[in-house]
């Protein structure tokens, strides 16, 4: 976060997709308390914020980290100022489906979560929709996994994934 980028503003009753940079925030101590700046990714722009303590407090709650993405809304009632966080739009509905997908006893463990994580990913790059090809490659890899079918794919299916081949 040393690059001075410029600095995002809430705005009331606006929801701002945020994508963080860094899994923790800057911090110090100014005349008015803590601060907390936080390197991220606002509505497509790379920027920095200041959290007020009561939205960092719910970042860490949640357990944001980088590239963790959510939506901040600034909200006021009366004299009060306060911040909601939400997921994406349309990622809760999708990740509680994901939830009621049974953990099949042939896959292990590890299997599963890379089975998530491979459904999410598919997923974020479909921007929020579940096209029809993501989840045609969804499902070749949940087969493949439940050793149904070979993935119809030519290369390393681990490689853009961050994550080794499976032994």
């Amino acid at each position: 976060m040393t690059d001075k980028k410029p600095a995002f503003k809430f705005q009331t009753n606006t929801p701002a997709t945020v994508t963080l940079l860094f899994d923790e925030p800057k911090t110090g101590e100014g005349q008015y308390g803590p601060w907390f700046l936080y390197g991220a990714i606002i509505n497509e722009a790379e920027c920095n914020f200041f959290a007020s303590p009561g939205l960092h407090r719910q970042i860490q709650e949640k357990g944001l980290k980088k590239n963790s993405s959510f939506v901040v809304t600034k909200k006021e009632d009366g004299t009060k100022t306060f911040f909601s966080i939400d997921p994406p739009s349309g990622v809760e509905q999708f990740a509680n489906e994901l939830e009621a997908v049974p953990a099949q006893q042939a896959i292990s463990d590890k299997d599963h979560r890379i089975t998530k994580i491979a459904i999410v990913k598919s997923y974020i790059e479909a921007g929020g929709k579940f096209t029809v090809e993501a989840k045609t490659e969804v499902t070749n890899w949940v087969n493949w996994i439940e050793g149904k079918a070979a993935p119809v794919v030519e290369e390393d299916p681990y490689a853009d994934m961050g994550f080794d081949k499976l032994d």
